[in-house]
Order: structure tokens, then C-alpha cells, then sequence
């Protein structure tokens, strides 16, 4: 017989096999009391809940870790090229009539820092460095068929951060027309392990306009067989570049004061320069010619001094 309980207390009757029998033996124990209802409970429940939350912080630090990418390699970035700049170069130049004439401009290297070499010296993540940079004068239209006298020399070396120097030589007889300078610049770096280059070309246009003082030299008048009173053939000489421009012949008459425009004409092809023939009647001893060349492309027109018709 089992001994009483307290009165009023409940009993939890549990049952466990019997060693040696298939009959069951009973005991009575207190009633079971939760752990987390107790106030040391409550502690460990929040410290456990805490320990859970710094666990996956801690894993979620590793994770960020793993995944985080190193940073690149010289070797397989890319690096940057623009067009070259030129610049510091007139529009329109002149010759001087006195010689060979000198212009500077400049070119500005537009992409990744120069390092001289592959090795990224610089610390941007690439390894490059420059070449080329030898200068050409195209022509893109002229007056004349075979153009002459423009040339560009480099002064330094093709490099990125400051400007490149170049000088433009002008001939006393440089052709008038326009032209184009174009300076091709290289790059040279490694991506890949693989040694590659590329290229990109400056270009600038200018125009070559004629100096009036050269034209007028260049360009003279004849009429060999004339005889006073009679009808003057004169045969007009002017630089190629003065072709299909019009030629005035102006007369002032012995004792007039003012010169009459007589013949108008236009300057043809020849064999070297342009040439045009122009007639005028009745001229005389005492009268005084001049020609005007008219205007075209690249050159402007021009009047030749007065001449006085003397007897020979």
C-alpha cells in the first residue's frame, strides 16, 4: 500500500517496466516543475537567445569574408584611350615672303596615366605606356596639283600629363589650300598575359592662304611685239594657286587723271603657273597700265604696280 499524499497535492503516477515480469511497478514523484518558468530560467532563455544571435553574426562575417573580391591585377584591367587633342595652332596661316616660317602646337595624350612601361608604376591598376606620335601634313584640298612646303617635326617624346611640342614649318612657297595634320599615338600594355596595342590618330585641319607679297612677285606681264597705237597682245603670268582667277587690265591715258578698266579676262592652266593672254587697242606713249588679279580660294587678289608706256 502506498503511503498518502498530502491532501490537496497532486501526484503524477509514472510507470516502468518491471525487470523479470511483464507487470508494471508504480512510483510516485513530485510534479515537474519548468525550467524556464523559474527566474534563473528567464537568464538562461535570454542568454541562450543571445549566443544564438552572435553565432550568426559571426557566420555571416565569415561569409562576407569568402565572397569579398581581391583587387584587380594590372594585368587584367584595361586601360582607357581617347583622340588626341592638338592644339595652339592658327586656323590660317601665312608664308613668310622672306623664308621659311615656324608655327608650335601642341598634343594632348588622352587616356590612362603613362607608366613607361608594363609595370604599374603609378599604382592605377594598369600597366601601360606610349608611342608614335610621328606627325603628317595631308592635303584635303589645294589650288594646286602637286602641293608643297608644309612639314612637322616632334620636339619630346609621346607621353601622357603634359603636352606633346611640335613645330610646323611653313615654305616661303607652301601651297595654298587646306590641310589636315594627323599624329597617330600607341598604347602599349599587358591584359591577360597578352602583350597588346592600339592606336588613335590626332587630327587637326588649317587652312594655307597665300601671301599677297609672294603672288606679286610671281607674277609678271609681256607683249614683245607691240607697237605704239596698235592693238597690245600682253601675255599675264600668276602662280598656279591665282588659276581661274580674273585679270583686269586698266589704262589711264596721257593726261587723265583716272585709270578705265579695259579688258577682263580669266587666268587659264599652263604648263607652269596659270597664264591668260589679254588685248588692249590704241595704247600709247605716256599711258600708264596696271593689272588686277582677282580673289579665289586660299588666295587673295592682288594689283601689280603702275607702269609707264615709254618708247624703246
Amino acid at each position: 500500500m502506498s503511503p498518502r499524499s498530502p491532501r490537496g497535492a497532486k501526484q503524477t503516477l509514472l510507470r516502468f517496466p518491471c525487470h523479470g515480469g511483464g507487470d508494471t511497478a508504480s512510483s510516485t514523484f513530485p510534479p515537474a516543475t519548468s525550467l524556464f518558468t523559474t527566474p534563473q530560467g528567464t537568464l538562461l532563455k535570454t542568454f541562450v537567445r543571445r549566443a544564438t544571435t552572435l553565432a550568426a553574426s559571426l557566420a555571416l562575417v565569415a561569409v562576407s569574408a569568402l565572397v569579398t573580391t581581391p583587387a584587380a591585377s594590372a594585368d587584367t584591367v584595361e586601360p582607357t584611350l581617347g583622340t588626341p587633342k592638338i592644339s595652339g595652332l592658327a586656323r590660317t596661316v601665312v608664308p613668310s615672303a622672306s623664308g621659311t616660317r615656324t608655327f608650335t602646337f601642341n598634343l594632348s595624350v588622352v587616356g590612362s596615366p603613362d607608366d613607361g612601361g608594363y609595370s604599374d608604376v603609378n599604382g592605377d591598376g594598369v600597366g601601360v605606356y606610349y608611342g608614335g606620335g610621328w606627325a603628317e601634313v595631308v592635303k584635303v584640298s589645294s589650288r594646286v596639283a602637286k602641293p608643297i612646303g608644309a612639314y612637322v617635326s616632334r620636339v619630346g617624346s609621346v607621353t601622357t600629363g603634359k603636352p606633346v611640342k611640335y613645330k610646323l614649318e611653313l615654305a616661303k612657297f607652301a601651297s595654298p589650300g587646306r590641310y589636315e595634320i594627323r599624329v597617330p599615338v600607341k598604347q602599349y600594355y599587358k591584359l591577360n598575359g597578352q602583350y597588346l596595342e592600339r592606336q588613335v590618330i590626332g587630327r587637326f585641319r588649317f587652312d594655307v592662304r597665300a601671301n599677297t607679297n609672294i603672288s606679286k612677285a610671281n607674277t609678271y606681264f609681256s607683249a614683245p611685239s607691240w607697237k605704239p597705237g596698235a592693238t597690245a597682245t600682253f601675255t599675264v603670268r600668276a602662280p598656279e594657286y591665282q588659276r581661274t582667277a580674273k585679270v583686269a587690265l586698266f589704262v589711264k591715258k596721257k593726261g587723265k587723271k583716272s585709270y578705265t578698266r579695259v579688258a577682263l579676262t580669266t587666268l587659264g592652266k599652263a604648263s607652269y603657273g596659270s597664264v591668260v593672254k589679254i588685248k588692249a587697242k590704241n595704247l600709247r606713249v605716256g599711258d600708264r597700265i596696271y593689272f588686277k588679279v582677282g580673289s579665289v580660294s586660299y588666295a587673295p587678289g592682288y594689283s601689280l604696280s603702275s607702269v609707264l608706256i615709254k618708247r624703246v
